[in-house]
C-alpha cells in the first residue's frame, strides 16, 4: 500500500457557511461496478488542513487485491477524525461499495454525515438549471475546465496492467485521472453557496431588516405559492389577504405567499406564467427577456416549466419592502 500526499494549487480557498473542519471529500476507483465481485484500487481524498491553512490530497493506493484491505483499514483512520463525507454521486456509488467491501473484511464504517452534492443538485433543480447532471457539465457551469484524457473504465485496464507487470506509466495513469477529479471537488463546494443565495432574498428595509429563505414553490391552478423561513425584527404575525394575492409572517419563523398568475404564450408557442405587478401596489417598465417582450406592469415568472428565480425574488422583495413600513 501507498500512500501519495499533495498540496493543492492554486489554493482553493475557504467557502462562506461552511465548516472546513470535519468535511473529508471523497472519490474512490475500483476494478468494476459491481462491489461484490471487484475491488477497490484507490480511495481518493480531500481535505482542509487549519494547520496551515491550505487543501491537500491524499491516495491511498493498493498496489494489487491482496492490499485492499490495507486501504480500508488506513481510510478508517480518516473517519475517525472527521463526520461529514462530501462525494459526488457518493450515495448512490462510493459509499455503498466502501460499506461492502469493509463488510468483506470484517471492518465496520463509523457513522458519518453522508453530503452527496448530486443530490444536492437535484434537489435543487428548481434554483440551479443544468442540460445534464454530468460532473464535466456542473464543472464547466462553475468555471472549471479541464480535459479528461482517460476514462474511468480505461483505467480499469491501465490499472489491470499496472497489476500485472508493475508498468509505472500505468499507475500514473490512474493516480493522474483520480487527482483530476479530486482537485476540483473543493471548488465544487461552491454550489453550496450559489444555491443557498438563490434560495435567500435580503429585504432591503433599514428599519426591519428581514430575510426570506424559499425552501418550496408550486403553482396550484392559477395561484403561485411560496414557502420557506424568515428572520425579522418586525411585529408578527402578519397576514394580508387581497383579491389576487396573499401574505402570511408567522409566529413560527415560517411564511407563505400566494400570487395570481396569467397563463399566456409565447409568439414561440411556449406556456408562460406572469403577475400583473400593480396588484401588488408595483410599478413595472416593460424589457425583453429571450427575445420575448414583457409588457409595462407584468413581471415573467416561468417559461414552460422553468421558473425564473431571480425574478421571483425581486417580486416578494419589493412587495414586502413595501409593507414592512
Amino acid at each position: 500500500m501507498e500512500i501519495i500526499k499533495s498540496l493543492i494549487t492554486p489554493d482553493p480557498g475557504m467557502f462562506e457557511g461552511i465548516d472546513l473542519n470535519n468535511l473529508l471529500l471523497i472519490d474512490i476507483e475500483t476494478t468494476g461496478l459491481s462491489s461484490k465481485y471487484n475491488w477497490i484500487y484507490i480511495i481518493g481524498i480531500t481535505y482542509y488542513d487549519h494547520s496551515f491553512n491550505k487543501w491537500f490530497i491524499e491516495q491511498l493506493f493498493a498496489e494489487n487485491a491482496s492490499q485492499e484491505k490495507s486501504i480500508l483499514q488506513a481510510f478508517l483512520s480518516y473517519l475517525n477524525e472527521k463526520s461529514v463525507i462530501t462525494t459526488y454521486n457518493g450515495d448512490t456509488f462510493d459509499i455503498p461499495f466502501i460499506k461492502t467491501r469493509m463488510d468483506k473484511y470484517g471492518l465496520k464504517m463509523p457513522s458519518a454525515v453522508s453530503y452527496d452534492l448530486l443530490k444536492l443538485l437535484r434537489a435543487n433543480s428548481l434554483f440551479m438549471h443544468f442540460p445534464n447532471y454530468k460532473l464535466k457539465t456542473v464543472e464547466q457551469t462553475l468555471g472549471i475546465f479541464r480535459e479528461d484524457i482517460y476514462s474511468g473504465k480505461e483505467c480499469i485496464e491501465f490499472y489491470k496492467e499496472y497489476s500485472r507487470n508493475g508498468s509505472d506509466i500505468m499507475k500514473q495513469r490512474v493516480l493522474k485521472h483520480n487527482y483530476d477529479d479530486l482537485h476540483s471537488m473543493p471548488r465544487l463546494l461552491r454550489l453550496i453557496e450559489i444555491i443557498e443565495n438563490k434560495r435567500t432574498i435580503h429585504i432591503p428595509n433599514s428599519k426591519y431588516p428581514t430575510k426570506m429563505h424559499i425552501e418550496s414553490l408550486n403553482i396550484v391552478g392559477e395561484m403561485l405559492t411560496i414557502k420557506g423561513i424568515y428572520s425579522s425584527s418586525y411585529k408578527v404575525p402578519v397576514r394580508s389577504y387581497m383579491h389576487s394575492w396573499s401574505l402570511e409572517l408567522k409566529e413560527d419563523n415560517t411564511f407563505t405567499i400566494n400570487y395570481e398568475l396569467i397563463h399566456a404564450k409565447s409568439k414561440d408557442d411556449l406556456n408562460v406564467d406572469l403577475i400583473y405587478m400593480k396588484s401588488l401596489g408595483i410599478q413595472q417598465d416593460s424589457y425583453m427577456y429571450m427575445g420575448m417582450e414583457i409588457p409595462e406592469n407584468y413581471s415573467l415568472v416561468r417559461v414552460g416549466n422553468e421558473f425564473i428565480i431571480e425574478n421571483i425574488k425581486t417580486i416578494i422583495g419589493k412587495h414586502l419592502e413595501s409593507m414592512l413600513i
